[in-house]
């Protein structure tokens, strides 16, 4: 028994030094009181950033689209977001593109939409759209032809965000040349979720790729009834911010990393509308990529959570 205390007591003060080494490093923003949305919009003013939000229109079934832009360059960048995640998710980037080259934004154009369905607010009345990674392509050319744009110097494209740019790259190859995909899926992803080291049989794939369909089924009813609103109120409270923070500590997470996910959660149930679209985002993630998304001749990088790797094909 006393070999286990040991352990344990090896244990919690290797993450204790773990912490104070961010601390003692200079880490920019303490873990604590770290808000990445507040961070974000801090950064565009404090960097007198160029901004501004727009809404346009997918003629093909008349869904309203959201979009940023950011900057004034001439070089236009395309971001596509991961499953329901908001513009501040980028934060980390903009804020190391802004510290290493302050004239970056000077040189490019960010051009950064939101998936339909997503965001919106309660007051909007609510109407339920499709959601396909096609519908997602669809609406991103709705927003280039907004911006008066044929085709972007660079998509970034974040887990989902890559597979859509895939997509997008096969349907419409002269879009851009050059793709960064950051922790990118290929398709299926569902059938793969969970089995991060080494795949189980294609049974094991399909019971899970059902089992979350199933959850999408049942969950969606839940947001019409109080269980979602007492939801809500535990995502925005202050004792789910600390069990964020000790799962963080005690999994070795980076410490900002309970503050990104404490507001994503927080997006999750800003609306009735959101949170049942997202789950239908989720359950779009399974769809699979044609062939030719996987042998594309575009200049990419590619980074993951293994490495990361730089090809003149972003998925070959």
């Amino acid at each position: 028994m006393i070999i286990y205390i040991y352990i344990l007591v090896a244990f919690l003060l290797f993450r204790i030094f773990q912490r104070l080494y961010f601390l003692i490093k200079g880490h920019p923003f303490l873990p604590w009181r770290f808000v990445p949305s507040e961070k974000m919009r801090s950064l565009i003013k404090i960097n007198n950033l160029s901004y501004a939000e727009y809404w346009t229109e997918n003629k093909r079934d008349d869904t309203k689209i959201f979009y940023r832009s950011i900057g004034r360059g001439s070089r236009k960048v395309l971001l596509a977001n991961g499953v329901g995640t908001n513009f501040y998710m980028w934060f980390a980037i903009f804020y190391a593109l802004a510290k290493l080259f302050p004239q970056v934004f000077d040189e490019i154009t960010i051009i950064a939409p939101v998936y339909r369905g997503l965001l919106l607010k309660d007051s909007i009345p609510f109407r339920r759209v499709r959601i396909t990674l096609s519908d997602c392509v669809d609406d991103i050319l709705a927003v280039l032809q907004h911006c008066k744009l044929k085709s972007v110097d660079t998509i970034i494209g974040w887990s989902m965000g890559a597979q859509i740019a895939l997509l997008l790259c096969s349907k419409h190859p002269k879009i851009t040349n050059k793709l960064f995909l950051l922790n990118p899926s290929t398709g299926k992803t569902l059938h793969t979720t969970l089995q991060p080291f080494r795949p189980g049989p294609p049974l094991f794939g399909q019971i899970l790729s059902g089992a979350i369909h199933s959850a999408r089924d049942i969950l969606q009813p839940v947001c019409d009834t109080f269980l979602w609103s007492a939801l809500k109120s535990f995502a925005a409270s202050e004792p789910f911010y600390l069990i964020l923070c000790l799962l963080a500590f005690l999994t070795g997470a980076p410490p900002t990393q309970p503050a990104y996910f404490f507001d994503y959660m927080q997006d999750v149930f800003s609306s009735r509308s959101h949170t049942k679209h997202l789950l239908d985002l989720v359950v779009s993630l399974d769809e699979a990529l044609p062939i030719e998304a996987l042998h594309l001749p575009h200049k990419a990088v590619i980074a993951s959570g293994k490495g990361a790797a730089g090809g003149e094909s972003g998925t070959d």
